[in-house]
């Protein structure tokens, strides 16, 4: 997983499939398809990765623990793309709660 542009960021298999794509718009772009995908580049290219409170932020995206109880994808312009719940539930977005933001970076961050 991982940021693609500025403007996506995606789920995909070494097999060439791209499982979800999530837009900074909020917006979800479903698999199985194979562009947006991430295998083409090098392994240990890190560039962009920054941790946080119970989150990753790659590039313009955070994924990670809300609140204990769900997990988000979110654009750094303020939109979430999905919520998992922990009851195994999916709620997708454009929405503009739910989000990682607002917490602080750790010192330790990969460039």
């Amino acid at each position: 997983m991982g940021e693609v542009n500025e403007a996506h960021f995606s789920i995909s298999h070494s097999g060439g499939q791209t499982i979800q794509i999530f837009h900074k718009q909020g917006t979800l772009h479903p698999g199985p398809r194979t562009d947006f995908g991430l295998w083409n580049r090098k392994v240990g290219d890190a560039l962009g990765v920054s941790f946080g409170d119970r989150f990753v932020q790659i590039g313009n995206f955070r994924v990670g623990d809300v609140d204990g109880t769900h997990f988000s994808v979110t654009h750094v312009g303020g939109q979430t793309s999905q919520i998992f719940r922990e009851d195994g539930t999916v709620h997708p977005g454009p929405r503009s709660d739910y989000t990682t933001f607002g917490r602080p970076l750790s010192e330790c961050q990969l460039y």
